[in-house]
């Protein structure tokens, strides 16, 4: 249907936008100024026809299992309709349009006129009491499937912050500590403050703010940055432990409900982690130490990019996460009888040699009875693979070269390397062994694919080429592709591959 709104036409739709769609206008409408978007002002969209509403259609991203998107925080950080709802939604908080703030509000009709807010807060004022990992979950929940439960959220939130005192000192203390995004993270944990801003000595500093609204105990440095963060929105995962830390939680118990991986003592080792770490990196610290491992053996660890993973993640491959665990516990009892370099040549020895048994569903990877001299021997020949030029090998291409401009996401590539020369360079900048797999390529038996962003490198990919079927796809140091390369990498097979329709034909 078509309409008129603010002097251009526009179009009302009546299918849902997909995913990208909606990412696509987030990027563009991100940077507005809301009071501009209420005159009209807003950049044109470059959806499918060229124009767009002005309103949000319905779509839901989080279908799935029941609390799917709350164990998967990558969803809740990306750049889709979530994040640009949630950030318009805690402007309104911030900056509303009528009071929203008055002492009578519990008590004002008007305001409690939906049935379903009224027994969402009465839940709430149940459960005020109880322990705060089982109070996290249901929060997270309902923020995760914010769509269905922005009323109950906004009254919620209204309800915590009180008086407009708070919200005044709050978005005061966002422009003292110079960060536009704190008032907004405050804010949407206000039903966890545990003393009022309002009562907040405004000559502390920001850690000293963050603890008097949220702790009761000490947190672990690294976690406080995770307020601040500026880019990709705010990971609430690490914020839902700065939450159970500051009031006295357990993680463990935790983990149980958000279906976080945290064995015994892990906790405990956590309070000790670098202030300067990265939260992966503080827990990559705490499992290590938890292992019986030291210092160095944490420095030897973070020094090769495959192993810098979250140890706490449930989603990580569990044969991954049992091959990460081996091969770290195998370095902390050799700690003594290697060097720093000598580590990092087995780190990425034993990351080759598991991709390969994984690509060959054989026998999987084991330290078992593996000793050092033998381990180093065969670390030393690998590197020499890997930098061996194999320039002899050439062969014909498949034409399967492909590129797709995904604007604003930038132009993705896929290139096919045909020469040993071309995936010497590919394992050059990629950090593994595709140079390895020359005479492969040069006897039929595989392809190899490069796919890359704006000409940089992001996934090395291998073909069948009699069934069309991608073998492994590795990112740098082995990495698994992430899922926005998966999103491409299916249209690619899709469009170029097509390997049913060929599976069909035979």
């Amino acid at each position: 249907m078509k309409q008129k709104k603010f002097g251009r036409r526009i179009q009302n739709w009546h299918r849902p936008l997909g995913p990208s769609q909606f990412r696509r206008r987030f990027l563009v409408h991100r940077h507005d100024e809301p009071e501009l978007l209420k005159l009209g002002h807003s950049y044109e969209v470059p959806v499918d026809d060229g124009s767009c509403d002005e309103y949000w259609n319905y779509h839901d991203p989080f279908r799935g299992p029941p609390f799917g998107l709350l164990y998967d925080w990558d969803y809740v950080d990306s750049d889709d309709v979530h994040g640009y709802v949630l950030e318009e939604f805690l402007e309104k908080i911030l900056d509303p349009p009528t009071p929203l703030f008055r002492p009578e509000w519990v008590a004002d009709s008007a305001a409690d006129s939906s049935s379903e807010v009224m027994a969402g807060l009465e839940t709430c004022h149940q459960i005020a009491d109880s322990a705060i990992e089982g109070r996290l979950v249901e929060y997270l929940e309902k923020l995760a499937r914010f769509s269905h439960h922005s009323d109950l959220l906004q009254h919620r939130i209204v309800e915590a912050i009180g008086v407009r005192r708070n919200l005044e000192v709050v978005k005061r203390a966002g422009i003292q500590f110079q960060s536009p995004h704190l008032a907004k993270r405050v804010c949407l944990f206000a039903p966890f403050w545990v003393h009022e801003p309002q009562t907040w000595d405004q000559n502390g500093d920001a850690k000293a703010f963050l603890n008097h609204l949220f702790t009761f105990y000490a947190v672990p440095e690294f976690l406080y940055s995770e307020w601040f963060r500026e880019l990709d929105g705010p990971r609430f995962k690490w914020l839902c432990w700065f939450l159970v830390l500051g009031q006295g939680g357990s993680l463990k118990r935790a983990g149980e409900l958000f279906r976080w991986l945290v064995p015994g003592r892990f906790q405990y080792y956590l309070g000790y982690a670098p202030a300067h770490a990265s939260p992966i990196e503080a827990c990559i610290f705490s499992e290590v130490r938890r292992l019986g491992g030291s210092e160095l053996d944490f420095a030897r660890v973070l020094r090769n990019p495959a192993f810098v993973i979250d140890p706490t993640d449930h989603s990580a491959n569990a044969s991954y996460a049992g091959f990460w665990h081996e091969t770290v516990q195998w370095l902390i009892e050799h700690r003594d009888g290697i060097t720093d370099e000598e580590s990092n040549l087995i780190l990425s020895w034993a990351m080759h040699e598991y991709t390969e048994a994984e690509r060959e569903h054989g026998q999987p990877f084991s330290w078992k009875g593996r000793s050092v001299p033998a381990t180093l021997e065969r670390s030393i020949e690998y590197q020499r693979q890997v930098e061996r030029p194999w320039s002899q090998y050439s062969w014909n291409p498949h034409n399967w070269d492909w590129v797709i401009d995904e604007v604003p996401h930038g132009t993705w590539s896929f290139t096919e390397l045909t020469s040993g020369e071309e995936l010497f360079h590919e394992g050059q900048a990629m950090h593994h062994c595709v140079a390895s797999y020359a005479a492969r390529c040069a006897s039929g038996y595989s392809a190899i694919v490069s796919l890359r962003l704006d000409g940089f490198r992001r996934i090395t990919i291998e073909i069948n080429p009699n069934t069309k079927r991608v073998v492994q796809a590795r990112g740098p140091f082995n990495q698994g592709a992430q899922a926005e390369e998966q999103e491409v990498m299916g249209k690619w097979i899709r469009s170029v591959l097509k390997p049913d329709k060929l599976s069909q034909e035979n």
